[in-house]
């Protein structure tokens, strides 16, 4: 899901998986996991700004409900509703 140079994969708390880049600073995802597995709430920023790309939810390993993107000026520009890794309806906001 992201592109650039991190240095490894960093657990904080029990099931919480953070990516990071060079800078400890920048956090480019937020995926909790279970079973080895997404489950439950994902989240992924934008480097260096952190301003928010993405926000949505895995059951199993699958997108499900609603996940909302947003451009690099923070800007809320599509939601998808997502049923068990497949979009049922894609609202595109200008």
């Amino acid at each position: 899901m992201h592109k650039g140079t991190d240095i490894g994969d960093v657990y904080v708390d029990k099931g919480l998986k953070l990516y990071v880049y060079d800078d400890p600073y920048l956090i480019s995802q937020i995926v909790e996991k279970k079973d080895n597995q997404d489950n439950g709430i994902y989240l992924s920023f934008y480097i260096p700004s952190n301003m928010p790309k993405e926000k949505g939810f895995f059951i199993n390993g699958y997108e499900d409900g609603e996940w909302f993107y947003w451009n690099e000026q923070g800007r809320l520009t599509m939601k998808k509703i997502w049923k068990k890794g497949k979009v049922l309806k894609t609202i595109k906001y200008k």
